[in-house]
């Protein structure tokens, strides 16, 4: 007959104390690092060349021109050529290194994947708004919009971006 003692032995409780001992250590290692992150909409060229650009809303008289806003979705631009170095990470179906050059008879440039930053979209609407006779864009918003999933939830690249803003002509 067979005696099933039921107190722990002395290794058994020796592993089970160096097991939570570890996973207390793994667990404690990670703290988080102070970091600091920058962003600067540099209006400086626009406001030296009489163009008032500003996020405000008031304290400016002026009469109204109109409501712009432009969206910009990434994609491949004509004529744009990408300056970064291409990517190299040793699998073949993300890497530039393996791409197949296209052997499309097309005569068309259809250019680099494009994502516009926040100085082009803002040049861009202040082209638009003094073609319209606009001194200045008041209530200046540039954002971009996340696709979202119910599975993994926002997506890490925007798909598309929106700049708006208010036209005047500053009295």
């Amino acid at each position: 007959m067979l005696l099933l003692d039921n107190k722990p032995n002395q290794k058994t409780m020796r592993k089970i104390l160096l097991c939570a001992l570890t996973a207390l250590i793994m667990t404690s290692c990670y703290y988080p690092r102070f970091s600091k992150i920058t962003s600067i909409g540099d209006f400086r060229k626009y406001t030296e060349a009489g163009f008032v650009v500003t996020p405000a809303t008031s304290g400016y008289r002026y009469d109204p021109i109109s409501e712009i806003q432009l969206t910009f979705y990434p994609g491949y631009k004509e004529g744009f050529k990408k300056e970064e170095q291409p990517k190299v990470t040793r699998q073949a179906a993300i890497d530039d290194l393996y791409r197949i050059p296209s052997r499309s008879k097309s005569k068309t440039n259809r250019g680099d994947w494009f994502v516009p930053d926040y100085d082009y979209m803002l040049a861009e609407l202040v082209t638009d708004a003094q073609a319209m006779g606009a001194t200045g864009i008041l209530d200046l918003k540039i954002e971009a919009v996340y696709t979202y999933s119910l599975k993994n939830g926002r997506s890490d690249k925007p798909y598309k971006y929106i700049a708006s803003g208010f036209a005047v002509k500053i009295k």
